[in-house]
């Protein structure tokens, strides 16, 4: 995740939040499965940066608590949206592989197995608790709490390299953003 913030004074401020590859990654494990196209799974997991830069951002230099910015997120999980055409005809190409992860087919898929028909309202409450835990603990929660442990259980019962140490070490950097003239 990387955050260009153009401030009212005219300053511009990039914010990294590059995903840091997990210290235990094997190359040799992962080079096979890129070779061979396979390109999603437990092992291809980069340590998740995005909710760090993202609260960062919103700390230095945001005007809403996370709760605040939060709130529709939870709330378009908790009662749920229906998907874009595009998105829709994505679920239907890709059934296949989304029936491979039980938690994706469940979530995705009528029963596990068929896509929904159009229309069909798409709600989340793993991801609403998730969130609701975030606002009420701050994405600290995420990095070094119950969230943390939750990641790293799940990605070590799942053969991926993601642990606790990885998920405490993750820091957001600021940088000068990258300047450049078009035509």
């Amino acid at each position: 995740c990387y955050v260009l913030i153009h401030r009212r004074d005219g300053r511009d401020v990039a914010g990294d939040g590059s995903a840091p590859l997990p210290i235990r990654v094997v190359p040799d494990e992962i080079r096979p499965l890129k070779e061979s196209g396979f390109l999603y799974g437990y092992k291809l997991v980069a340590t998740p940066a995005t909710p760090a830069a993202l609260a960062y951002t919103l700390k230095r230099y945001g005007t809403m608590s996370l709760a605040q910015v939060l709130a529709p997120a939870i709330e378009l999980a908790d009662f749920g949206h229906v998907l874009m055409p595009n998105l829709e005809r994505i679920v239907i190409t890709y059934a296949p592989s989304i029936r491979e992860n039980e938690f994706l087919a469940n979530l995705l898929l009528k029963g596990g197995s068929d896509p929904w028909p159009p229309g069909h309202v798409y709600c989340q409450p793993v991801l609403a608790e998730t969130l609701r835990r975030l606002a009420a603990h701050g994405v600290e929660d995420f990095y070094s709490g119950r969230i943390a442990d939750e990641i790293a259980t799940d990605m070590a019962a799942n053969g991926g390299y993601v642990s606790r140490l990885d998920l405490a070490r993750v820091r957001i950097m600021e940088r000068s953003p990258v300047r450049g003239d078009y035509r």
